[in-house]
């Protein structure tokens, strides 16, 4: 039983470490989320190229063009 309890907690620790070191979770103890220049800018263009292709009338169409816009600015989805 000690050794459950052991790797639960690792785990936890590990998510919790994880989850900080992601960028797109950094939000502050506000509330506020803080994103670079460059990935806002590539949010904006990403989602109107998209936004043309509604999923109902074009299927994955429209989440196929916003992957491979953020891909080209070097971002993730």
């Amino acid at each position: 039983m000690d050794t459950i309890r052991k790797r639960m907690l690792a785990t936890a620790l590990v998510a919790a470490v994880g989850f900080q070191a992601m960028p797109t979770l950094a939000a502050t103890f506000d509330g506020t989320v803080h994103v670079s220049a460059a990935r806002a800018a590539a949010l904006r263009e990403c989602n109107a190229r998209a936004r043309p292709y509604i999923q109902r009338d074009w299927g994955v169409t429209e989440i196929q063009i916003y992957r491979a816009c953020m891909a080209e600015h070097h971002q993730m989805e």
